[in-house]
């Protein structure tokens, strides 16, 4: 990057004395290949996930790649100077953001420098970078605030402490289900609140807890069957309802193939 180049003008460079405050934000699908260069640098932090075509970013006087997924930071006041390398169409997301905790946050997320990092899950930062900016041109900056520092968190170096947090709010999401079991659950929601996609989050419960959620689910429904069967004058409908199945017959089929006797069969076994 030694040819000359015009600085690029800002109409969104200003701080701000709120908690966290997005200055702009958006998406960017480039065939000029645009270069952004501000040698002086931004009032504000700067964030980019490289979406389609890699980015060639110098960075504390050097040149760095930055990969597809992967997601370049710029700091408040340090030079910048990046574009998208050759490529038909590049594609982009971007966010400028300052606030009295704006430095403080990304200090918390393990970002103290400048430079090019790789996200835990690049497809949840994607997720995230999109909801920011949907929220904020929405007018509903509060929400674009929220899902900033979700997204900032996603973007931790210290993948070993990120992936034991995610564990944890796991082995949090085990404890609901076992809690709430006979009613449904909402996958979506509960990889929300681990900051990760609903495919990963299942992948995840799985692996920590060595079952699936809804097998966890079905089991914990199947077993409470059963010591209704075993220990009340319920009827099977009865039970179907308390154990959350609205249809006695669907739970007659789930519980004839997971104890191999359905639920009459079960009830003449163990009073004999």
């Amino acid at each position: 990057m030694n040819e000359k180049v015009e600085i690029f003008k800002d109409k969104t460079n200003f701080p701000s004395d709120e908690f966290l405050h997005i200055n702009s934000c958006g998406f960017a699908c480039d065939k000029a290949k645009l270069r952004i260069y501000r040698p002086s640098g931004r009032v504000d932090i700067f964030m980019c996930l490289v979406q389609k075509c890699p980015m060639l970013a110098r960075i504390k006087g050097e040149d760095a790649v930055i990969n597809e997924g992967e997601v370049l930071v710029y700091l408040k006041d340090e030079p910048q100077d990046y574009t998208h390398l050759p490529a038909p169409v590049s594609e982009s997301y971007w966010v400028h953001f300052c606030g009295t905790a704006a430095e403080e946050l990304i200090k918390k997320a393990g970002i103290t420098r400048s430079g090019r990092f790789v996200p835990v899950s690049p497809a949840e930062t994607e997720r995230l970078f999109r909801l920011v900016i949907r929220h904020d041109l929405a007018g509903d900056g509060l929400s674009a605030i929220s899902y900033l520092i979700r997204l900032l968190s996603s973007l931790s170096p210290d993948t070993e402490k990120s992936d034991s947090m995610v564990r944890r709010l796991i082995r949090k999401e085990a404890e609901n289900i076992a809690l709430g079991f006979t009613g449904e659950i909402d996958l979506d929601l509960a990889a929300d609140r681990c900051n990760i996609s609903r495919t990963r989050f299942t992948h995840l419960f799985t692996e920590v807890m060595g079952i699936s959620p809804r097998r966890m689910q079905t089991n914990l429904r199947i077993e409470k069957a059963r010591e209704l069967l075993a220990y009340s004058d319920l009827s099977v409908a009865e039970i179907s309802e308390q154990c959350g199945y609205n249809d006695p017959l669907y739970f007659s089929r789930i519980f004839t193939k997971t104890c191999a006797v359905s639920p009459s069969e079960f009830r003449k076994g163990f009073m004999r």
